[in-house]
């Protein structure tokens, strides 16, 4: 998932979730500060008890501000940012932030939105609009927002623009025509199904790499075990190498198990999440 994507789902979670319209995430450099009253920490602690229990060091720091005192907590989405300041928050996709957003967009109810942006660029019209979920199975779990688009013109802005519009209003589906949702259902069906067999092509050619490099690391793991055990001549000895080469038997079973797992559950699930216009205007 993109830095980019990874700040839109978050972002949009939060406004969803504490339901408030206004920025909580705040800074324009790389390092951010993330600003959560108690009430909107609990509600988000809420979710947080929802997701699989895991003991780490980052669900513990994160479950650890949720149930403090500070409102502030400062963040990034930046890889290199996180790696030169160990004190900020790394939001990367493991993150229990992430799983929250990506969770919460997998049950709630669809919104319709009408939202306003401005661009000297684009022509001055209304831009119908939808946003997806979607959850990516195989050799690793992701997660994004798919966000499409019903004509060419803006299709390739539309991510840029949805991330400086301002909600407008609530916009009611009674509004507009229904087929204005269809279609953009259709184009997002023809989207996920390109993704979907591209993303499935392509876990085959990730676990068989997998395959070969685990099937050579057990090949020579499995030869020093075996030379050790032939060149020991004490018993005890002789058992605990033996002992090692079942294990090892064992791990490599499992490993290529779980592969093979892998390989059968690739696919591409999504939902959509958000329907809604958005509004062209120009800056002068």
């Amino acid at each position: 998932m993109s830095t980019h994507s990874l700040y839109r789902l978050v972002n949009l979670y939060l406004q969803r979730r504490i339901d408030k319209d206004q920025e909580f995430i705040l800074g324009e450099k790389t390092v951010k500060t993330l600003r959560l009253s108690v009430e909107a920490r609990n509600l988000l602690l809420e979710d947080f008890r929802n997701l699989s229990a895991i003991k780490n060091p980052i669900y513990n720091k994160w479950q650890g501000w949720l149930k403090g005192d500070d409102q502030h907590l400062q963040i990034t989405f930046d890889q290199e940012t996180a790696s030169n300041n160990p004190a900020v928050a790394y939001i990367m996709p493991l993150h229990p932030l992430v799983k929250q957003a990506a969770e919460f967009f997998k049950t709630t109810n669809k919104v319709y939105t009408r939202m306003i942006a401005i661009s000297d660029v684009l022509p001055q019209s209304d831009y119908y609009f939808s946003m997806y979920y979607w959850k990516l199975h195989g050799s690793r779990e992701d997660h994004c927002l798919k966000v499409i688009a019903d004509t060419d013109i803006i299709a390739s802005h539309i991510e840029h623009l949805l991330k400086d519009a301002i909600d407008n209003t609530v916009y009611n589906i009674s509004d507009t025509s229904k087929e204005k949702w269809k279609t953009l259902d259709d184009n997002h069906y023809n989207i996920w199904n390109k993704a979907r067999i591209e993303h499935i092509e392509k876990n085959k050619r990730i676990i068989q790499f997998q395959r070969e490099s685990l099937s050579t690391s057990h090949k020579a793991r499995m030869a020093l075990l075996e030379e050790r055990l032939n060149n020991s001549e004490n018993d005890s000895i002789r058992r605990m190498w033996q002992g090692a080469i079942v294990k090892a038997a064992s791990d490599y079973t499992r490993h290529i198990q779980d592969l093979e797992l892998a390989e059968t559950k690739a696919d591409i699930e999504f939902e959509p999440v958000a329907y809604g216009v958005l509004s062209i205007r120009s800056e002068k």
